[in-house]
């Protein structure tokens, strides 16, 4: 069903429009469905990329504020990031986020994809030694860690 939802658009796309492998860059979809039925397919499309990419955006927001919030419960952060406003969501977390997008925005985006997987390999490098630490200190009992 996934791959069915990305073959077939980028099949009629391809077979009913006479766009050029080297044309296909961002915006190719709205441009092929302005080609098949008309500029009001073209709108909707890029309409609906837009709120697509809004909702993923709020939603990892949202998951990481409740990350930041459920450490400031364990006692990992200042308990202000702890602290809920009265719809219930972490708002110092919500901003503390909105703070460091707004801290990357000047930087080209070629950046902020190196310094993502940067942090990414981090993040993955200390989780590895966090298990590695975890596994020593039991002596090698792996039960133990599920």
């Amino acid at each position: 069903m996934a791959s069915c939802a990305y073959l077939l658009p980028v099949l009629i796309a391809t077979g009913a429009t006479n766009i050029e492998q080297d044309q296909w860059k961002e915006g190719a979809f709205a441009v092929a469905a302005t080609d098949i039925a008309g500029k009001w397919l073209g709108n909707w499309i890029v309409v609906s990329a837009g709120i697509s990419l809004l909702a993923q955006f709020f939603s990892e927001m949202s998951s990481d504020s409740m990350q930041l919030q459920g450490m400031a419960e364990r006692g990992q952060l200042p308990s202000l990031f702890g602290k809920k406003s009265r719809h219930d969501t972490p708002t110092y977390s919500l901003l503390l986020g909105l703070a460091v997008i707004l801290l990357l925005l000047p930087f080209p985006f070629g950046f902020i994809i190196e310094l993502s997987n940067f942090s990414f390999c981090l993040a993955l490098t200390v989780e590895f030694l966090a298990f590695a630490q975890l596994l020593i200190r039991k002596g090698g009992e792996l039960s133990v860690c599920y």
